[in-house]
């Protein structure tokens, strides 16, 4: 029988991803911002290269950090996903909408926060729904 993780391991694991995709995020933003955004036509193009890069980042640390706590449930941690995620994209998505209006760059801008979180909590529910030892 497995033994039960606490919640203080489920915290624990969700900062530690939330740490390293954060920083790992940041450093692949300002990489590309200082590279290559040289004229305001380069801003959409540039961002959405950056969400692309750290979407695929965030399902990798995200799926990497979990699979090194087999113990944990990841059917217990989607919820927190699901509203904590949530909330965070729709003000980072406010935060866009803002910088798109203030520079005059499209308003696609935006919806790349949200475009992102969907797919990775898409991909990262697919990635655990069928473990049976992991969604339980």
């Amino acid at each position: 029988m497995k033994t039960q993780p606490s919640k203080l391991q489920y915290i624990g694991v969700w900062l530690l991803a939330g740490f390293i995709t954060n920083i790992s995020s940041f450093l692949i933003r300002e990489t590309l911002g200082i590279k290559l955004i040289n004229t305001r036509d380069d801003i959409l193009p540039i961002f959405f290269l950056g969400f692309t890069l750290t979407t695929i980042l965030s399902i990798g640390v995200f799926i990497f950090i979990y699979n090194m706590f087999s113990t944990l449930n990841i059917k217990h941690v989607m919820p927190y996903l699901y509203v904590l995620g949530g909330l965070f994209t729709f003000l980072k998505s406010g935060v866009f909408f803002r910088i798109a209006s203030s520079e005059n760059v499209s308003e696609l801008l935006g919806f790349l926060p949200i475009l992102s979180f969907v797919v990775s909590v898409l991909c990262i529910r697919a990635y655990y729904i069928n473990k049976p030892d992991r969604w339980y």
